[in-house]
Formats: structure tokens, C-alpha cells, sequence
């Protein structure tokens, strides 16, 4: 969208393609008459119904619904210090969305791979199906599974295993952990909830390998 303000009749147009009528004030949300329009230029009462452009962003939210994404898929970080895992989210609902982070075990240990001692088992079945990882992609009912922490609005509220550690969630969906122990190895996944906004993809995970000194 323009930086210069838009007021009266508009059309929404996403990549050329005429979708609804609706109208645009100054520091206003975009509110939608539901009337379709197949024309950028045409009288509507007083106002003159002009074509505007969407950012990336906004395309995304209008198109797709609810977009999740996790940046880094893999992060490794030392033990007892700081990490963050960063997590992006676009929605087109107005109402504020609940954010929450939850861990998930490795189906079995990894370390011993990081270390380039990984089992011979685990080979073969990574190479019989390339798509499978034998640390990652198991039932939830064959490793640990806890809610890390949840926010909604400003109140950061963190789950029974991890009240007393230095967590929270940062930037609208950042998860902040102040000092990593061992067995924070595993998976995070970040997922975002709206009530109005069904739609689209609502979680996407990282990776997170904690080494030794």
C-alpha cells in the first residue's frame, strides 16, 4: 500500500486481479462492502474507486489466511547460555492471537550424530527414505512432549516443567530462553491461534541442538 494516505472507494487488486470494494481512512483498518468489482476506475456516489497495491505481507494474510514460519529450521547453541528461536506470523483477523511454544524430545539420543558417531541403524533408515529422520519424525506417545510457554496479549504464561527458568516469549513470537540445559535438545514449535483466522498454515518448528563447552 502507498504511503500516502488513501481515503473514500478503493479497489482491491492482487496481482492485477479485481477482487472487492471497500473503503480506506486515514489510520482506519481496510473494511470490506463485499461487492465485487471487475473495473480500477468507476463512480460509486461521491467517491472515485481507485486501484491501491498490497505489500507482500498483506497479499499473504488476504490470500492464504493464518501464515506461520520459523526462519532458522536448525539452531545449535552452547550449554547455559542464552538463545533465542525466532518465529513470523501474518494474519489478516483483527482480534489478538495467542502464541504458543511447544517442545518435543528427540525420538532418540542425538548427540552421539553430532559428534559424527551416529548409529549404523539409524543410517540405513535415513537412506532407505530421505524425506524421514530417524531423531525427528515419531509419534508424539514415543517421546516428551510439554507446552514450553503460551502468550496472550502482554501476560507470558510458562508450563509446569519450566516455571523458574529464565523463558519468555519476545517480539510478538520469539521464544527467549536466558540459560540452556541439556535437555532442551529437541524440537520447538511455534503455534499461533486466532479466533477468526482458520485458515492457512498455524505452526512451524526449529530445531535445537545444545552442545557442551
Amino acid at each position: 500500500m502507498k504511503e500516502q494516505a488513501l481515503t473514500g472507494y478503493f479497489v482491491l487488486t492482487i496481482e492485477g486481479k479485481c477482487l472487492d470494494i471497500g473503503t480506506l481512512g486515514k489510520g482506519n483498518p481496510v473494511e470490506f462492502d463485499c461487492t465485487l468489482a471487475c473495473r480500477t476506475q468507476m463512480q460509486i456516489g461521491e467517491g472515485t474507486v481507485q486501484p491501491i497495491s498490497l505489500t507482500k505481507s498483506f497479499k499473504n494474510a488476504m490470500v492464504e489466511g493464518l501464515q506461520v514460519s520459523v526462519p532458522d529450521k536448525k539452531k545449535v547453541a552452547m550449554l547455559f547460555q542464552p538463545t533465542v528461536l525466532r518465529c513470523h506470523f501474518s494474519t489478516s483477523s483483527q482480534q489478538p492471537a495467542v502464541v504458543q511454544w511447544k517442545f518435543k524430545s528427540y525420538c532418540q539420543d542425538r548427540m552421539g550424530e553430532s559428534l559424527g558417531m551416529s548409529s549404523p541403524r539409524a543410517q540405513a533408515l535415513s537412506k532407505r527414505n530421505l524425506e524421514w529422520d530417524p531423531y525427528l519424525d515419531c509419534l508424539d506417545s514415543r517421546r516428551t512432549v510439554r507446552v514450553v510457554a503460551s502468550k496472550q496479549g502482554s501476560t507470558v504464561t510458562l508450563g509446569d516443567f519450566y516455571r523458574g527458568r529464565e523463558i519468555t516469549i519476545v517480539h510478538d513470537a520469539d521464544l527467549q530462553i536466558g540459560k540452556l540445559m541439556w535437555g532442551d535438545s529437541g524440537l520447538y514449535y511455534c503455534i499461533i491461534t486466532t479466533p477468526d483466522d482458520l485458515e492457512g498454515k498455524n505452526e512451524d518448528s526449529v530445531e535445537l541442538l545444545v552442545l557442551g563447552k
